[in-house]
């Protein structure tokens, strides 16, 4: 007979498969357990209770939900709470109010798709999209002051440019509201409202720019496919003229106004409305310049040229995209008309040939004369189909996934939120249709942009891209992507983490990281649900990553549950736990949020509870753990472990109210006195046997929550110790600020399971737990004989425990 004392020091790889329960050889197995449930792994490695939550308030109508966090900066965060149709505000645990009532907006997102939204924030707004839906814009002004619309995306997106040479579109007028034709069956009614792009084939209606040449005021020339006017010409002796300006229009759309300017003299423009407080009175024949302003009949003009006779058009050409333009000075001003191309926004259709448009972008004169078969349809409508990923890479938006497009990316302008300008510059817009090496087809699901590299997910593939040229941006000239994996997402968003993209398999059941191999430089895939696979096996439907006070990413599963992966990849540590929220919760929806004071961060969760046979969806919050993360003592009143809670703080009384929403539950109440267990809810309120001055009242979960250790491995010089007996004599536990629990030896053999009675780890009574305490505290053995030993720990309601490490002492049989 050989005594033993194996030992467990850390457990900071949590609960494993029980396929690994026979693998002592691994070396996760020495930090592993058989269970973790209710007890969240630390990275230093112990294991401590999971905290309680807080009731916030109800969901809108209590109704299905979606949380989506809102930061500005720490000190400034803001919870959104979408339900069907609605949109309302929490801070600092309340509702937003506006006159008296919870501050609300309407949105035009359905029940059925809060799930699928993804988001961008950009500054105070935050950019949507999720399908089914034309990309929304939430814009916030103050608190109680925001607004949700279309986003005004300008210049695009388009599908590619029409190849058919027969299939023409005229137009009728190159400003507002003109008349489309089509030489072919093109217009259907699903294209109301749908931008389309034309682009003149022919340049004949101006020349091409040569220098030296002859001008005057009006004249048109191309260059490199922009066509430019001569608004006039810089002067050195320019004056204000002998002539007023004046300034026409109904004094309606700013666009209307148009400046009437005198032959001979300055030529202006409207710069907007003002007086002579913002500008000079136009006074005649005064010495001015280019870009001088006056104030003329309620109007502030600005000189934009001169028009003079005899002028030539210089040496350097126009080279601008907007705007007006001065190539040398003395010279000529010139004036952008057009690159060749207008946009139109279709308002009706009349047949398959013909439509009615409002014009967005002028229209070359060349394209009145000429129809064109260089058309583009906008990429997104209610006809092709809306993107249902967004992200961001490189101060760019980037959209994909469309129903006719599926693997197709668009772009921004660099710096840009919603112009998708397309004309091949670096910084422009662009769009990439991504291509497998495998031949899978598959949809984008999400896009996410970490360091260099912008990772794309689909259905199939997983794609990273950056620029080819390290001098150049990424955009249409550089943009380059590989697929190096090919594990197929999710429909929903990942999440970042220490570099690395974390996201869910599309069987919903595995947790995916994405690093690069140090030895190949290739992107690989590592399942960090590898010896863990049953912790996520009713399916994971949503992922959220709080840094503070402990890196946990925490998974919703669909059975209602919480799995928690304890991740510091740093320091090697994967430590899986899962979690219920008593009495039946059912989780729907989690998000992280910082702290008031920033310091920290808090989970938030919308949990559905059947009470009185009622379904009813609160808004709660996961407290902070028990345990010393920064060196300050915490009262052991602070222990926070029930669930759906609320706290009583004030003058001594029996009565705890406020309860309203356990109406009828039996309920737990932690107070410095210790637990109270079994109180059942009535009119709102419980009654204590003794009056306290704190209770923190809730469901409890302790019979859910049990902490277990893998088969003690004595290990054994002859190999294995499987088929060994062995008996335990006692166990040593380390334990911090601790104020009670339960442990046990777990045997088994040939099958038969043997648990010991259950022991008190402090002898105390449970219900009078006054203090914390910590060190080590002996746990007595189990009797008999068997060829496996487990230890499991239980907490007591209420209490709060921390199990650092164990040390039992075991005797070993030779037969």
């Amino acid at each position: 007979m050989v005594r033993v004392s194996p030992a467990l020091r850390s457990v900071n790889s949590g609960e494993l498969s029980e396929l690994m329960h026979g693998r002592p050889d691994f070396v996760r197995y020495q930090n592993g357990l058989a269970k973790c449930r209710g007890f969240i792994v630390l990275p230093e490695g112990p294991a401590t209770r999971i905290p309680g939550t807080k009731m916030i308030g109800e969901i809108a109508g209590s109704g299905t939900g979606r949380l989506m966090a809102f930061i500005f900066k720490d000190e400034d965060a803001i919870l959104l709470e979408w339900t069907d149709s609605l949109l309302r505000f929490w801070r600092g645990g309340d509702l937003i109010q506006s006159g008296g009532s919870p501050y609300s907006i309407a949105t035009p997102y359905a029940e059925a798709s809060l799930q699928k939204l993804q988001s961008l924030q950009s500054s105070d707004r935050i950019y949507l999209t999720e399908g089914s839906t034309a990309p929304q814009r939430l814009s916030r002004m103050a608190l109680n002051d925001w607004s949700i619309e279309p986003t005004p995306f300008t210049n695009g997106p388009f599908l590619s440019r029409n190849t058919e040479e027969d299939v023409e579109i005229g137009v009728s007028g190159n400003t507002g509201s003109i008349t489309l034709t089509a030489s072919a069956d093109l217009f259907v009614p699903g294209h109301i409202g749908v931008l389309f792009k034309l682009q003149q084939v022919d340049q004949i209606d101006a020349p091409v720019w040569t220098g030296e040449t002859p001008v005057a005021v009006g004249d048109q020339m191309y260059y490199n496919g922009n066509l430019y006017e001569v608004a006039g010409f810089d002067v050195d002796n320019g004056t204000t003229g002998p002539t007023r300006p004046v300034v026409t229009g109904d004094g309606g759309d700013p666009e209307t106004f148009t400046v009437v300017s005198a032959a001979g003299g300055p030529q202006w423009s409207r710069v907007g409305p003002g007086t002579v407080s913002d500008a000079p009175e136009w006074v005649p024949n005064e010495p001015a310049a280019l870009s001088v302003r006056y104030h003329v009949d309620g109007h502030i003009l600005e000189i934009d040229a001169f028009d003079v006779s005899g002028r030539k058009s210089g040496v350097n050409p126009p080279a601008h995209t907007a705007g007006r333009y001065l190539a040398e000075k003395g010279g000529v001003v010139w004036r952008f008309i057009s690159d060749g191309s207008g946009t139109v926004r279709i308002t009706a259709v009349s047949t398959p040939r013909s439509a009615t448009a409002l014009v967005e972008k002028l229209l070359p004169d060349g394209l009145v004369s000429t129809p064109t078969y260089r058309w583009s349809e906008g990429a997104w409508s209610s006809l092709r189909g809306w993107p249902r990923a967004l992200g961001a890479f490189e101060q760019r938006h980037i959209y994909g996934g469309t129903p006719d497009e599926p693997r197709t990316i668009w772009a921004t302008v660099i710096g840009g939120t919603v112009d998708m300008s397309a004309n091949g510059l670096d910084d422009d817009g662009f769009s990439y249709i991504l291509e497998s090496p495998r031949r899978r087809a598959g949809e984008i699901r999400w896009i996410r942009g970490v360091g260099e590299t912008l990772h794309i997910g689909t259905s199939g593939d997983e794609f990273f891209g950056s620029a080819t040229d390290a001098d150049r941006a990424f955009g249409p000239q550089t943009a380059r992507f590989n697929s190096d994996t090919a594990t197929g997402s999710a429909d929903f968003e990942p999440i970042s983490v220490s570099g690395q993209i974390l996201f869910v398999h599309k069987n919903l059941r595995r947790i995916i990281a994405q690093a690069v191999d140090p030895q190949s430089g290739k992107f690989r895939s590592d399942a960090l649900t590898s010896i863990a696979r049953h912790i996520l096996g009713p399916g994971c439907e949503q992922v959220a990553y709080q840094e503070e006070p402990i890196p946990i990413v925490w998974a919703r599963l669909s059975n209602g549950a919480l799995a928690g992966m304890t991740f510091a990849p740093s320091e090697q540590v994967i430590g899986w736990h899962s979690h219920t929220v008593a009495a039946g919760g059912f989780v729907e929806n989690i998000e992280v949020m910082p702290t008031d004071d920033g310091s920290s961060e808090d989970l938030y969760l919308i949990v559905r509870r059947t009470i009185q046979g009622v379904d009813r969806r609160f808004l709660e919050v996961m407290q902070q753990p028990f345990v010393d993360m920064d060196g300050s003592d915490r009262p052991l009143a602070d222990a926070w472990h029930q669930f759906c809670a609320i706290r009583y703080q004030g003058e001594a009384t029996t009565t705890i109210s406020g309860l309203a929403h356990l109406e009828g539950e039996a309920v737990t109440a932690w107070t410095e006195l210790g637990a109270v267990s079994d109180l059942v809810v009535t009119s709102g309120s419980v009654e204590l046997p003794r009056a306290v001055t704190s209770a923190i009242v809730g469901l409890d979960a302790t019979a859910e929550q049990v902490f277990e250790t893998l088969d003690l491995v004595v290990g054994q010089p002859d190999g294995g110790d499987e088929g060994r007996l062995r008996t335990h004599r006692r166990t040593g536990i380390r334990l911090f600020d601790t104020a009670g629990g339960i442990v046990q030896i777990v045997g088994t053999s040939n099958g038969d399971i043997r648990e010991s009675d259950p022991e008190r780890i402090f002898g105390l009574d449970a219900f009078n737990a006054t203090m914390v305490k910590t060190g080590v505290f002996e746990a007595a053995g189990g009797e008999g004989w068997d060829y496996q030993k487990r230890l499991r720990v239980r907490p007591e309601p209420g209490a709060p425990i921390t199990v650092a490490s164990m040390a039992s002492t075991i005797m070993i049989g030779d037969s």
